[in-house]
């Protein structure tokens, strides 16, 4: 009998919004997030959350929480993300997410700092 390994993988990435960006208040950046099933077994009841304040809401593919993630089955989500006048003081914006399920609990992902050019 193989044995059991339980693995929700997390991971993000920010992209600008429009054609020419600044980092000033106003301007809006895009976080997407992926949570990957990467073990053996199915993993249930899992979801993706991000605290950080003033994100828009997740938009996920297929839509959270997911009931049951397949073995090598993911979940997409996009939130957008206006800069404000705290984040141009403090020079960058920083972030990052955390996927849970019921078998693996929380894994926290990648921590990505938008920095001021």
């Amino acid at each position: 009998m193989p044995s059991t390994f339980r693995a929700l993988r997390v991971a993000q990435r920010v992209s600008l919004l429009g054609q020419t960006f600044h980092f000033a208040e106003g301007e809006t950046i895009s976080y997407s997030f992926e949570a990957a099933n990467k073990g053996n077994v199915e993993l249930t009841n899992v979801t993706i959350t991000d605290d950080l304040p003033g994100l828009g809401p997740l938009s996920c593919v297929p839509a959270l929480p997911v009931a049951v993630l397949a073995i090598d089955d993911k979940i997409d989500c996009d939130a957008p993300y206006t800069i404000t006048s705290a984040d141009v003081t403090e020079g960058s914006v920083s972030n990052m997410a955390t996927a849970t399920s019921n078998e693996t609990g929380a894994v926290e992902s990648n921590t990505v700092i938008l920095p001021m050019p």
